[in-house]
């Protein structure tokens, strides 16, 4: 399937970076609004989402030709919110770590050896290449930035608990928004300009 991309902000691009942002946020605050189910309910939690799984993969194999908006491409869950209500209450754990290319490949072969043996619920997974400059707390330089989301039980924090450790190993970042269960060594040794923001 091939997707094409319609850059809607860009037309924007002369504007300040902070209008642009304003922009972007608004723009996908008007679809998430209407995207939030009013009860949750745990589907993607269970073993169903290997049935929907299969099925979101044959519907986009199916489509020879597919046109999205650019934020909805760079955020594909974001203007799905009612993805977020079918974990039920226990809820997602998204882990987001920026990966640097040279370690890429043993990195996530270890990663597959953790999720076969503990088999959390993955619900879902995407790859982006990252270029850019580290500076103080920000989730940023060059590298494959991968995101997981486990569903929150017993398996799903068991594999985080290893993937922590491999981060570590293989001089990884994590998005410190996304996952708050990093602890503050893990913390101090992937954001070494942390101590700049202590007083």
């Amino acid at each position: 399937m091939t997707t094409t991309v319609f850059p809607e902000a860009f037309a924007f691009s002369k504007i300040s970076s902070e209008k642009l942002v304003f922009f972007s946020t608004a723009f996908a605050d008007k679809k998430i609004n209407k995207n939030h189910l009013p009860f949750l309910i745990n589907i993607f939690g269970t073993k169903l989402m290997i049935i929907v799984n299969k099925l979101y993969y044959l519907i986009n194999t199916v489509k020879a030709h597919k046109k999205v908006l650019m934020h909805n491409f760079i955020f594909p869950s974001r203007s799905n919110l009612f993805y977020f209500s079918m974990f039920g209450k226990k809820g997602v754990i998204e882990h987001q770590v920026l990966i640097p290319k040279d370690n890429a490949k043993r990195y996530l072969e270890d990663l597959m050896t953790i999720i076969e043996n503990n088999s959390p619920i993955i619900a879902l997974c995407h790859l982006k290449v990252f270029k850019g400059k580290e500076m103080f707390l920000r989730f940023d330089g060059s590298g494959y930035c991968l995101a997981l989301h486990f569903y929150n039980n017993f398996n799903g924090i068991n594999a985080l608990d290893e993937i922590d450790r491999i981060n570590l190993s293989y001089g990884c970042k994590v998005n410190l928004i996304k996952d708050s269960r990093l602890s503050p060594s893990s913390i101090n040794k992937q954001y070494t300009e942390i101590d700049q923001f202590k007083y």
